[in-house]
């Protein structure tokens, strides 16, 4: 069965370019710039993980991890190239991703072992 992840990322370069990279047999993957086309895709397209760039222009990135996990309870990670600020590393707790590192290993990782939600229950 192929793991489904979703990009969102500003720059077309990482969204088209990984997506493109890193799709295989058992990966399958897609990018969008902002936060609304990730809810927009979501709706049609159900994702095992949502790799969410911290830069997002639309929504501060937290937020459309909550949204997401609270409608569809995909498993979320954070995405950028420094170490993430204290807003990042507070509970919950949602992995970091260094974004010149992102590879298929670590995504289909990622979307098997983390628990469903990060917002479910009482994080």
């Amino acid at each position: 069965m192929s793991t489904r992840v979703l990009l969102v990322d500003p720059s077309p370069a990482i969204y088209r370019v990984a997506a493109w990279e890193l799709c295989s047999e058992d990966l399958w993957v897609r990018g969008v710039p902002t936060a609304q086309d990730a809810l927009d895709l979501l709706e049609q397209w159900m994702a095992d993980l949502l790799v969410i760039a911290v830069t997002l222009p639309d929504v501060p990135p937290r937020r459309l991890a909550e949204v997401a996990c609270r409608r569809w309870t995909v498993r979320t990670a954070f995405m950028g190239y420094a170490m993430p600020q204290e807003e990042y590393r507070t509970r919950p707790r949602i992995p970091w991703i260094q974004k010149d590192k992102v590879t298929g290993t670590r995504l289909r990782a990622l979307a098997h072992d983390l628990r469903p939600c990060a917002y479910s229950g009482d994080d």
